[in-house]
């Protein structure tokens, strides 16, 4: 009989990294060690979307002023 069997645990946290950050940084202010708001508690959710957001105002950004440009000076109104 074979006493010495492995046992594989597998420990898998939806959201991958980010959704690990915010569990622990949930954790640590629920348990008193984080004095942070829980507006950056959160962070790791939001800053993501935040970022993609910016960027897509950014384009859109570029995609007007390039169309503005591109139009003859009389027609600017």
């Amino acid at each position: 009989m074979d006493v010495n069997k492995k046992i594989n645990i597998n420990f898998s946290v939806p959201g991958g990294i980010l959704g690990a950050l915010t569990i622990t940084f949930v954790v640590l202010k629920a348990l008193g060690y984080l004095d942070w708001a829980w507006l950056w508690v959160f962070s790791p959710l939001w800053i993501p979307l935040a970022v993609v957001v910016a960027i897509l105002l950014a384009a859109i950004l570029i995609a007007l002023i390039g169309s503005w440009i591109d139009e003859p000076w009389w027609r600017r109104g």
